[in-house]
């Protein structure tokens, strides 16, 4: 990999601003090399790739954290097919990455992106849309080409210096919402013990009732058998 222009100095903490510079990656071989001016957003935790120089490809990918776990501080990673964050519908994404001619819509998700040695292609979903809420799978050879791609660009964003940096902002940036989508998780999980805990009670007598009527009636029971041997009694 090689560095053409090299970033402003590296602060302990990176400042909440946008940070940009040109990066040349090594595709595989039939590939060649591609060019990305690198955009890092520390203000959102987001990294933004545009392709200058690439075969048969043009166009942004968008890199951060998909929080798709519990985890307060993300550890995967999703990639998203054109500038936008993850909210962002698929068509509305800007500068959508035309591969072959094909324009690619939606994105990859990741769960642990710092493996992307074992990735090939096969691993990356490719696809271009057909509404704002379908897409399919994009044609075999467009699906090589923008895989490597991905994996290229994953494995430099993994291996930035500012990696952690960039978990942390978006974690920090994505913090309301999910603390928002936390409590109301809570207050769903508190409803559902408190009506699991009334049905539990009502279970509970309901044993204790079947338990006295259940004794009452081996009782009555041997009782009657009792008397049947003793009809003398």
């Amino acid at each position: 990999m090689t560095i053409l222009e090299l970033p402003p100095t590296t602060l302990d903490t990176p400042p909440l601003t946008v940070v940009t510079h040109t990066v040349s990656l090594d595709l595989p071989d039939e590939f060649g090399q591609l060019v990305v001016d690198e955009e890092l957003d520390f203000a959102t935790g987001t990294a933004y790739y545009r392709i200058v120089k690439a075969e048969r490809a043009r166009g942004s990918f968008t890199i951060r954290p998909n929080h798709t776990g519990l985890t307060p501080l993300p550890t995967d990673a999703g990639v998203w097919y054109g500038r936008g964050l993850p909210d962002v519908n698929q068509c509305d994404r800007t500068d959508r990455p035309i591969i072959n001619g094909i324009t690619l819509g939606g994105g990859a998700h990741f769960t642990h992106p710092e493996r992307w040695r074992t990735l090939t292609p096969r691993d990356v979903a490719v696809s271009t849309p057909l509404t704002r809420s379908s897409a399919q799978p994009a044609p075999d050879k467009t699906r090589q080409r923008a895989g490597w791609i991905v994996i290229t660009l994953l494995a430099h964003y993994t291996s930035h210096p500012d990696y952690r940096e960039l978990q942390q902002a978006a974690a920090g940036y994505d913090a309301t919402t999910r603390l928002r989508e936390t409590r109301r998780m809570i207050a769903d999980r508190a409803a559902d013990i408190a009506d699991l805990t009334d049905q539990l009670a009502e279970h509970t007598e309901r044993e204790r009732a079947l338990q006295i009527l259940a004794s009452d009636h081996a009782r009555r029971t041997v009782a009657a058998s009792y008397f049947r041997s003793n009809p003398a009694l």
